[in-house]
């Protein structure tokens, strides 16, 4: 419950991070835009540069939970009844991994798609109106996938599989 909760929680701020992050470049969107822009071309650059954030959060995220075990073991051993023995796992390693990247993008593809499709003028309006309306069915169906993707992994991974199965649903 907490994993799953945690996740979820990340997911909406890492969604409203890339809102920011958007908004503080929805000038220059609309920039390229008016200079003759494809949407594509925006997209993969907002992409990228998102990508590359995940990555190297999800980077940082997997080091300090690989390694936070091997401090914390002296001192939690002395207080516990019993001896920890921290080791390393492939799973350690590429689930937290899988999460991370999947959990950016997953958060990341709506205000994106949503920017891509805004007209210039709105963007250049935006910073006094926040964007309304929705993205592209192409970002709606990627961010569907993403998050059923996450959802299967939550699924796949948890100990009690009923009640993730009952998380990700209700």
């Amino acid at each position: 419950l907490v994993g799953l909760s945690a996740l979820l929680i990340g997911g909406i701020g890492i969604g409203n991070g890339v809102r920011a992050h958007l908004e503080s470049r929805m000038k220059t969107v609309a920039i390229f835009k008016m200079l003759g822009a494809e949407k594509k071309l925006i997209a993969q650059i907002y992409l990228w540069q998102i990508l590359l954030i995940t990555l190297l959060g999800t980077a940082i995220g997997v080091g300090i939970g690989a390694t936070l075990p091997f401090f914390a073991a002296p001192y939690l051993s002395e207080i516990l009844p019993f001896v920890l023995e921290p080791k390393l796992s492939y799973d350690a390693f590429v689930v937290p991994a899988a999460f991370g990247l999947l959990t950016g993008l997953a958060f990341t593809v709506w205000p994106l798609g949503q920017a891509i499709g805004t007209s210039p003028l709105e963007l250049f309006r935006s910073a006094i109106a926040p964007l309304t309306g929705k993205p592209g069915r192409r970002y709606q169906t990627a961010a569907l996938l993403l998050g059923a993707l996450l959802a299967g992994l939550a699924i796949g991974t948890a100990k009690d599989l009923n009640f993730a199965i009952w998380f990700v649903i209700g």
